[in-house]
């Protein structure tokens, strides 16, 4: 699964649009300030595209920030170690 994160240029992660790996990302406008990025999402165990998984994607992705060095991933707010590509 990729996700299309909207985030601020520190990294911090406002949101995100989750989509199939097959899929084109979806085109939407950022505000000034704002970035989109797109990276890989792993299984998280839970459905996304039910009310409540994007709750929980939410609260997933509230553990990371996005580093832009090179290309786009997703890395834990804690010492920045690479968790996620």
């Amino acid at each position: 699964m990729r996700a299309l994160i909207l985030h601020d240029e520190e990294g911090r992660i406002l949101g995100a649009v989750t989509y199939p790996d097959d899929a084109p990302p979806p085109h939407t406008d950022a505000r000034p300030g704002e970035l989109f990025s797109e990276v890989e999402v792993p299984e998280l165990g839970f459905d996304v595209s039910r009310p409540e998984g994007a709750e929980q994607l939410l609260k997933e992705l509230a553990k990371y920030r996005v580093d832009q060095g090179g290309k786009a991933k997703l890395v834990s707010k804690r010492g920045g170690k690479k968790e996620r590509k």
